[in-house]
């Protein structure tokens, strides 16, 4: 049982790193290419992650990312990437629900080119959040500053 915790939390801390570093290179991404990036969270479990930029059709798409169509990109974090052992809680998951192409079921940050995350009612008041559980019921928390596109790791 204690092996299994532990490797849950390491599952946990893995999943909660993953996330946060895929948020501020989207924030970053969205500000040197002047474009949108959105950050889907695909809740349940195994959670996973999808990124999409838009594009020009004849421009092709940054590294690390496959053309969607042909004017979108996309980038998968999923199975092999993902601890399989880590979901996306939907109930304490702040972020507004997505829209086209993501999955509306999920939720969505979209970083704008000016630096910071498209704002919405659902979490206007204070950082919108992605919850993560572990199979043994330990979480974590991901916060975004909408105002400032800012991520953090909360306790």
């Amino acid at each position: 049982l204690g092996t299994r915790r532990a490797g849950d939390a390491f599952a946990l801390r893995r999943a909660a790193g993953l996330v946060a570093s895929e948020l501020r290179r989207a924030h970053a991404a969205a500000v040197a290419e002047n474009a949108d990036h959105t950050v889907e969270f695909v809740l349940g479990s195994p959670g996973a992650l999808a990124v999409y930029r838009a594009k020009l059709a004849t421009e092709n798409c940054p590294s690390g990312m496959a053309p969607v169509s042909s004017t979108l990109c996309r980038r998968l974090i999923a199975a092999g990437e993902w601890p399989g052992s880590v979901g996306i809680e939907s109930a304490n998951t702040t972020f507004p629900s997505c829209a086209a192409p993501a999955d509306p079921a999920n939720k969505c940050v979209v970083f704008k080119p000016l630096g910071y995350a498209e704002t919405s009612s659902s979490c206007s008041s204070s950082p919108c959040q992605v919850q993560l559980r572990s199979r043994s019921g330990v979480g974590a928390a991901i916060a975004v500053a909408l105002p400032t596109g800012r991520v953090s790791v909360l306790p």
